[in-house]
């Protein structure tokens, strides 16, 4: 449809949602240093894990980065670009504010097409505000180290394009599961993630509806077992009503970090979820477990396990990681810092 003068109609609503999420993610940048992206695997699970993101003023975008290493978000992405990202909890927020706001931005995502080098570029300008793991740039000006890491910095950028901000809490109100799920066996979950799901001071539970797409609230873990979670749901939740529980695809994720992500815990579990009342049961189906220990320990570890994966995942992809020498450039020399 046009305009009186032959120009095309603007969807004046969309329009305004978009800006008013561009504005949101703007200020959540400012105000959080970490937020949990959550994206959707093959099998249509949403799957909750925290980044580190920049805005990008320029392009009113929200930036964030993933190594070779671990590709799975670029998977999930290349099939669904509908992405969440929750910024919410003092844990991750830059000034360690009681009580900071939570926003929830709706996003299409997108692979940027570039080499490692860009990339690397990309987040030297976007990233800079964000004081990441000090300690460990200055063990960087060792080659041994950069040649650790080498993997760790081979990374792809990926922009999320804010399109809409969504109430915390908006859950769909009917779930539609495939039967053939409801009779596989449930995974039982570690004790290791049990640990970080108990001790996280918060936690986020995403679900993925059919109809209604992805949707997020905050929660609160109260007993964590090895094939069952119970949390209790944000206050101020729609929830499901009807005679017998709905059961959705769903994902609580926790995390912790200190102020410089020098050290961090974090923990998914996907499953089939159910919702009585205000209380939340999962039935885990898989999950994934990320510890960095503080200090020398936590950077060794990392250095290695990316080293590992990130070689088989470039052999996979046919690519070569970052040079050392642009390593060297950046590190080798000054005071550590990006």
């Amino acid at each position: 449809m046009q305009e009186p003068g032959g120009r095309p109609r603007r969807n004046r609503k969309r329009a305004a949602k978009t800006d008013s999420a561009q504005e949101a993610a703007a200020r959540a940048c400012e105000l959080y240093a970490a937020a949990e992206l959550t994206t959707t695997n093959p099998a249509g699970f949403p799957v909750t894990v925290p980044v580190v993101p920049a805005y990008d003023a320029e392009g009113r975008r929200i930036l964030v980065t993933t190594s070779v290493a671990y590709p799975a978000k670029l998977r999930n992405i290349s099939k669904d670009p509908h992405v969440l990202v929750h910024f919410h909890h003092e844990v991750a927020a830059r000034k360690r504010e009681v009580n900071p706001p939570t926003i929830v931005i709706r996003a299409q995502a997108r692979i940027v097409e570039g080499d490692f080098i860009e990339t690397f570029r990309a987040v030297g300008r976007h990233f800079r505000s964000t004081p990441v793991q000090p300690a460990l740039y200055k063990r960087l000006r060792h080659r041994h180290w950069r040649w650790l890491y080498r993997y760790y910095f081979s990374r792809y950028l990926i922009e999320l394009a804010p399109e809409d901000i969504l109430e915390s809490g908006s859950l769909p109100r009917e779930g539609e599961v495939n039967p053939s799920l409801l009779r596989r066996p449930y995974r039982a979950v570690g004790p290791l993630a049990r640990l970080v799901l108990a001790r996280a001071p918060a936690a986020s539970l995403a679900v993925r509806h059919p109809r209604s797409g992805l949707a997020v609230s905050e929660a609160r873990i109260q007993a964590v077992l090895p094939t069952l979670l119970c949390a209790e749901i944000h206050e101020g939740v729609e929830f499901l009503q009807g005679s017998s529980p709905a059961r959705f695809k769903a994902c609580i994720s926790s995390f912790w970090q200190s102020s410089d992500f020098s050290s961090l815990a974090h923990c998914s579990v996907l499953g089939l979820a159910e919702i009585r009342g205000q209380q939340l049961r999962l039935r885990p189906r898989a999950y994934f477990t990320t510890i960095r220990p503080p200090g020398i320990l936590g950077d060794l570890w990392t250095g290695i396990d990316s080293t590992l994966r990130g070689a088989r995942q470039a052999a996979s992809r046919g690519v070569a990681p970052i040079p050392e020498s642009l390593l060297q450039a950046a590190f080798g020399k000054g005071d550590g810092r990006r």
